[in-house]
């Protein structure tokens, strides 16, 4: 009796770590080639999403046709896919879907996305593929009769402002991480008054967000826009703005882990108020850092642009115009936004 108790222990050990294999090696990885990441996301929308691995093509009922993107460039430039996707979708009454490799590198950034994604890898070869220009004129050709895989990466800053009524309630920043972006910039201050002699907390501090976009950006912009990389100079004028605004400031700098030591000795050394960002936070997490301040001094990209976007932002400074910066789409349909916009200032910086 004894030798078949062990017997039964040991059936049960083997079935227990059987089962922790399964789980370890097959469940969880299958969730995140998926691009589902069960520590991060709530439970219901992690079943919901192994669910639908073995749902039809389309996550909507009845089953019709869908489009998604194809993921391209980084975090900023699958926002602004992501937002037109959403956009096109409540506009023409189209089903759409995030693609996994979205869903993937938003992470826990959004509070609860609407748009189901798409799970099942037979669902993206059954796609036809076509130019995100080309959508305008579907429907008087038929309309959308197969799924579709647009293509490129839209991302006009005025439509995206004239229609944020559509996508705001979508893109939320979720609560967990403005809990984590509130913690992260209050211990940015706390390091940073450490390096003050004058540690009082009793003065109003303001802090500003800074986008810094630098490195093989430089080259893009030659390539596209004629133009070139905001020079040092642009940074300081823009300190020496919101310095004589507020008084006591504090500008936290972000930028890529490769541009930080470009930052630290052009705009950090010598600056008591300005505070380089260099605690490795993920994309997601800088950019929701950007979203929760009220001013921001924007260069060039999506991810600064986002950074305005997201955030109820009241001030932001942009170069002014002049025969070398013209002619950079982000800057002029700032210009334009300003004509209309009630509720955020846009400020021209000199840029050199």
């Amino acid at each position: 009796m004894k030798a078949s108790a062990g017997c039964v222990v040991t059936r049960l050990r083997l079935f227990r770590w059987l089962l922790m294999a399964v789980l370890m090696f097959v469940l969880v990885p299958t969730l995140l080639m998926y691009g589902v990441r069960p520590l991060e996301l709530p439970m219901r929308r992690v079943q919901n999403a192994w669910m639908n691995i073995w749902a039809n093509c389309s996550t909507v009922e009845p089953r019709q046709p869908i489009i998604t993107f194809i993921p391209t460039g980084r975090l900023g430039n699958q926002i602004c896919e992501y937002a037109h996707l959403f956009m096109i979708h409540k506009t023409y009454n189209v089903a759409a879907a995030i693609h996994p490799e979205m869903l993937w590198s938003f992470g826990d950034m959004f509070a609860d996305l609407s748009l189901t994604p798409v799970m099942k890898k037979q669902c993206l070869r059954e796609t036809d593929t076509a130019s995100i220009e080309e959508f305008p004129r579907l429907p008087t050709r038929g309309g959308i009769t197969k799924n579709l895989l647009f293509v490129g990466t839209p991302c006009c800053c005025l439509t995206l402002w004239e229609d944020r009524d559509i996508w705001r309630e979508e893109l939320q920043i979720s609560r967990r991480m403005k809990i984590r972006t509130k913690k992260r910039i209050n211990e940015m201050i706390s390091s940073w008054q450490g390096r003050q002699r004058n540690k009082s907390s009793n003065t109003q501090l303001t802090v500003i967000g800074v986008h810094v976009r630098r490195g093989d950006y430089g080259e893009w912009l030659r390539s596209h826009y004629g133009v070139d990389l905001m020079s040092e100079s642009y940074y300081k004028n823009a300190f020496q703005y919101y310095r004589d605004r507020f008084g006591s400031v504090l500008f936290l700098v972000l930028s890529e882990p490769y541009v930080r030591e470009w930052c630290q000795h052009h705009l950090e050394r010598n600056s008591r108020d300005v505070y380089v960002v260099r605690d490795n936070g993920s994309p997601e997490e800088d950019i929701a850092l950007l979203a929760s301040v009220h001013h921001f001094i924007y260069s060039h990209g999506t991810f600064g642009l986002w950074g305005i976007f997201l955030a109820d932002v009241q001030s932001v400074a942009y170069p002014r115009h002049n025969d070398t910066y013209k002619q950079y789409a982000h800057h002029h349909c700032f210009d334009e936004i300003s004509l209309h916009s009630n509720k955020t200032e846009f400020v021209t910086i000199q840029a050199k």
